[in-house]
């Protein structure tokens, strides 16, 4: 279930970018579901454009918030692209544009939604690796972060070939 609200709360310049944060949606999360846990789960999420903010020590550890922009609309007709921040709020998840082209329709709501589904990977169950790693199931450790496009996840994987990681931070970076 996704509540949409576009429009309410932000505001765009004359060239369409956003300037204030505006919610996007809402989204129900699985069980046992851990932002923190599903998005440092790889070390992928560290690099370029990711970004994650660490929650505080003094909260609980779903309490960060993940930042990267998503790409939405028809390629090389209509694309946009919206930077989106993510946070845990119990059992939802807080979708909110927080710069880059306001998406306008529903349709291109759904496509950010689908491309965060991906990324947290929220419609697969780990029950069966829960199964056999009790503690995995009770941090709600399951999820592997993957990037938002298979492309993304490629690039990522050729540019950590033969590579320190240091390089591979600086080449993602570049791109």
């Amino acid at each position: 279930v996704r509540t949409v609200s576009r429009g309410s709360s932000s505001s765009a310049d004359e060239g369409g970018a956003n300037t204030r944060p505006a919610l996007l949606a809402t989204l129900d999360l699985p069980p046992r579901f851990s932002l923190a846990q599903s998005i440092c789960s790889y070390g992928y999420f560290g690099l370029a454009p990711n970004q994650w903010e660490a929650a505080p020590d003094t909260e609980h550890e779903d309490r960060g918030i993940f930042t990267r922009p998503i790409a939405y609309g028809t390629r090389n007709k209509e694309e946009h692209a919206a930077v989106v921040r993510v946070e845990q709020i119990d059992a939802t998840l807080q979708l909110t544009l927080v710069g880059g082209t306001e998406p306008t329709t529903s349709k291109h709501v759904d496509q950010i939604v689908s491309q965060i589904h991906r990324i947290l990977r929220l419609d697969f169950s780990p029950e069966s690796f829960w199964a056999m790693h009790p503690e995995a199931k009770k941090r709600g450790f399951g999820r592997t972060y993957r990037s938002p496009s298979l492309f993304e996840d490629l690039v990522k994987t050729l540019t950590n070939c033969n590579m320190k990681w240091s390089g591979t931070c600086v080449m993602n970076k570049k791109l």
